[in-house]
Formats: structure tokens, sequence, C-alpha cells
């Protein structure tokens, strides 16, 4: 990737498009079977990791509306602040 600025060749290894572009290229040619095992391999990690994060970030945004929805239960709306459209607390 000569003709990319650095920033590109910094990142390149860490996009998946990289191995599905890899995977495209062994299924038409044919070619080495070991790129094929490695690129799926490293889609299959980049797709795990995602997945991952995303239960993750969904089960801590649960919890955080179920923790503010019980406060609301126990001291009522009027104890939150009301933002208005200018963004200052009324």
């Amino acid at each position: 990737m000569e003709t990319v600025p650095k920033f590109f060749n910094v990142i390149y290894p860490y996009m998946p498009m990289t191995y599905s572009v890899g995977l495209f290229k062994e299924a038409i040619s044919g070619g080495d079977q070991t790129l094929v095992i490695r690129n799926a391999v490293l889609l299959s990690v980049i797709a795990f990791t995602f997945i991952s994060l995303t239960i993750i970030m969904t089960v801590m945004i649960r919890r955080r509306e179920k923790r503010t929805a019980l406060i609301l239960q126990k001291n009522g709306p009027s104890s939150t602040p009301q933002i208005g459209f200018d963004g200052c607390a009324s």
C-alpha cells in the first residue's frame, strides 16, 4: 500500500475488510489454503470481539436503566432536574 497515507498503513491490519478481501481473492484464484484459514480465523475473532462488546455494553446500559427506574420510583420524577431545550436545568 505505497500510495496511501501512513495513517491508513497503520490501521490496515486491524480493518475487517482486509481479511474479507483476502478471502475473496483466494476464493476466486484458488490459492493457498493457509491464507484462507488465517483470514477466516481473524474475521471470526473480530466478529466475536465486537459481538461480545455489544453484549457487555447492552447489559451495562440495561442495569443503569433499571437503577434509574428504581431511583425514580423511590424518589419520584420531581427529584430529577428537567433539562430544557436551551440545555439549562429548570
